[in-house]
């Protein structure tokens, strides 16, 4: 019996604007992959049951999309500015009652203990700004501060993808599939 690849740690990821008319339109990728320190990923599930008398006649369950939960340090101005809406003003950040708080393309990857990728792509996705906490440092003991953020994925548009992942990329020999993954926003390797 072989060894089964386990997820060691998240090691890659980019966000870009997603702009939404009668076409979809993407930004520039956005490289994460320095301020992402964990992702959680979680289906948000529809169900349902049809009873006729005393008997279940049927029963449904389907996946409408997703919660997602990012543990990430040192966000720019521009990071703020693509996740939250945040205005900038002459390199200040600007919270308002207007802000709007855009949708993006989000995209991770995990590192596997063979050495492979398992590659995530979330189109539509949302996050709020989240807590932010502040403390002291004393007598040289270092206290290391991450943002959480929560968001929530959506289904894109008509076909109603939620994420596409690819298992098991391996860094030699799909070195192209990996660079692309992260550099463009609406690849994800036709099947």
């Amino acid at each position: 019996m072989g060894k089964t690849a386990t997820n060691i740690g998240c090691d890659k990821a980019s966000i870009w604007k997603r702009t939404e008319g009668t076409t979809v339109t993407y930004g520039t990728a956005i490289d994460f992959s320095k301020r992402i320190i964990s992702v959680g990923y979680e289906p948000t599930i529809a169900k349902g049951q049809l009873d006729a008398g005393d008997v279940v006649a049927d029963t449904y369950m389907g996946k409408t999309g997703a919660n997602l939960d990012i543990n990430v340090i040192n966000l720019s101005s521009a990071d703020r500015v693509a996740l939250f809406g945040e205005e900038l003003d002459d390199e200040t950040n600007v919270e308002t009652g207007d802000d709007f708080i855009p949708y993006i393309v989000f995209a991770w990857a995990s590192k596997r203990s063979d050495g492979k990728y398992d590659l995530f792509k979330v189109m539509k996705a949302m996050f709020e700004p989240g807590s932010e906490k502040y403390e002291t440092v004393k007598k040289g003991d270092v206290t290391y501060n991450t943002k959480s953020i929560k968001g929530v994925a959506d289904t894109d548009g008509d076909n109603k993808t939620i994420r596409y992942v690819y298992y098991g990329a391996d860094v030699t020999t799909d070195a192209t599939l990996i660079s692309t993954w992260f550099a463009t926003a609406d690849y994800h390797k036709t099947v």
